[in-house]
């Protein structure tokens, strides 16, 4: 049983530990989400550039450009993650369920920019020109902002040592519990 329980007590240690490390970067290192904001930046400057051909189209064509027009457009473009409309394309009847959800329903001659930026899909809604992309910092966060956050990982890590020292064989309680033995 005292194997067990220092096994025990090692792991909930290194745990507490790795913990105690990852809230401490977590809380005082850089912040991630800004970088998320600014590359939002650079693909809300995309979506502009590509309605913007959009718009110029259908005022000189006087109809959408086809989705093979848009791509041979967009396909024109350096691929520079972020900062290129290149990779992106149009969506002019089968809107996906999350973009109606967030933006409405579609008017008669709407259509949705799609964006894949590696994890998620980010969308430009021509009916309502808006994008899905978020610029608020507190959104990246569960509680608000990181300093909210990363202290909730660090008083979990310090619960999981103390954790670890109570799972610790305690010499005194042996001698009490069998009689000084």
């Amino acid at each position: 049983m005292k194997i067990v329980r220092i096994v025990s007590a090692c792991i909930a240690f290194f745990v507490g530990a790795l913990s105690l490390i990852f809230g401490l970067l977590y809380t005082f290192g850089p912040s991630l989400a800004s970088k998320t904001i600014e590359h939002n930046k650079q693909i809300e400057q995309s979506f502009r550039l590509a309605s913007h051909y959009v718009s110029t189209f259908k005022e000189t064509n006087g109809r959408l450009p086809s989705k093979q027009e848009f791509e041979n457009w967009a396909s024109g473009h350096p691929s520079t993650p972020y900062s290129s409309p290149n990779g992106m394309w149009i969506e002019f009847k089968s809107f996906p369920d999350e973009a109606i959800k967030e933006f409405g329903k579609p008017t008669d001659g709407s259509y949705l920019l799609v964006y894949w930026r590696g994890e998620w899909f980010e969308y430009y809604a021509s009916w309502i020109d808006r994008t899905s992309l978020e610029f608020d910092e507190s959104k990246y966060y569960a509680l608000g902002n990181k300093y909210a956050d990363g202290s909730v990982v660090l008083l979990l890590g310090l619960c999981v040592i103390l954790l670890g020292r109570k799972m610790w064989p305690n010499p005194s309680f042996q001698r009490t519990a069998f009689g000084g033995r």
